[in-house]
């Protein structure tokens, strides 16, 4: 809150995935294993996300909820299910207790903070410091689109998660389907604002959607939470979209904002062509209220 947004060109984030992508291929890592994500979103974690779909390695970005509390149970399992050769951890604060709960792990460790790990981790500088050679490039050529290249986990709570493949050809067909229907209305090839986690299918396509489309992304700190969403608001005041998607409770907290502040109004309906809601059922009073909002600014 309060500072200067972090940019990054497409250029950069070529650049940071393809030394991710490699790192991962000097270690000669084999495609049964994988790269774990602990990070919020981030532009890190998109170029560890890139870098592992390049060099044909599943990666896995995990929900904070299997990090939350001290039992190392639920974290455990994902990595039982996963087999990460690397664990990412970008914010070394936020996850060095869920770390040491595990104790010894079968894989190596990469954090933007290794010494608040407590354990033996590698610089995030260092793996971003490789430089590319042809095999980041052949790597690519040699992708199967059947193959997987993402592991999402369910969320557990009908039992025990489940790791679910994505292989590229799935990927792209999404994305493809997403573009065909939606077409400009998505507003993926303009300026995007997301909090969704990139652990779930509607964040990480919404992020891929744009990349894809070649538009700009902007990532919310902020979260449909008390305490939270002051910071969406102000990324929201600053920044008119055509497409906006959240959960139904976002909306309700955003509808109640947008009902007391005037000018927040008629930045976030100036460009507006949809928006969409998941997880929930959006109630037909809030559906009403929201499109009167949008009737009575524009």
């Amino acid at each position: 809150p309060g500072s200067a947004w972090s940019h990054c060109s497409y250029a950069q984030m070529k650049s940071g995935a393809d030394a991710v992508a490699q790192w991962l291929l000097e270690r000669g890592i084999t495609r049964d294993r994988s790269v774990l994500i602990l990070s919020g979103n981030s532009i890190r974690h998109a170029m560890v996300k890139f870098g592992a779909m390049a060099a044909r390695i599943p990666v896995c970005p995990l929900s904070a909820s299997y990090t939350i509390g001290t039992d190392p149970g639920r974290l455990r399992e994902a990595i039982r299910l996963t087999r990460p050769a690397v664990i990412f951890a970008e914010q070394a604060r936020l996850y060095a207790r869920a770390l040491a709960g595990l104790g010894p792990v079968d894989a190596l460790v990469v954090s933007d903070e290794p010494a608040r790990l407590g354990g033996p981790a590698i610089p995030l500088r260092e793996v971003l410091d490789s430089r590319p050679d042809q095999r980041v490039a052949a790597s690519m050529a040699a992708i199967d689109p059947d193959e997987p290249c993402c592991y999402m986990l369910s969320s557990g709570s009908t039992g025990p998660p489940r790791a679910v493949i994505h292989t590229q050809r799935m990927i792209g067909a999404n994305l493809a389907q997403g573009r065909q229907i939606l077409a400009k209305t998505a507003g993926w090839d303009q300026v995007m604002l997301d909090w969704l986690p990139w652990s779930h299918v509607a964040g990480t396509f919404n992020q891929m959607g744009v990349l894809s489309c070649g538009g700009t992304l902007y990532i919310d700190g902020g979260r449909p939470l008390p305490g939270l969403f002051e910071q969406t608001l102000a990324n929201l005041r600053e920044i008119p979209l055509q497409f906006y998607t959240n959960v139904p409770l976002g909306f309700a907290m955003l509808a109640d904002a947008l009902a007391a502040d005037a000018p927040l109004r008629r930045t976030f309906f100036s460009r507006l062509r949809l928006m969409l809601y998941g997880g929930a059922g959006l109630p037909q009073a809030l559906y009403e209220r929201l499109q009167h909002l949008a009737v009575d600014t524009i």
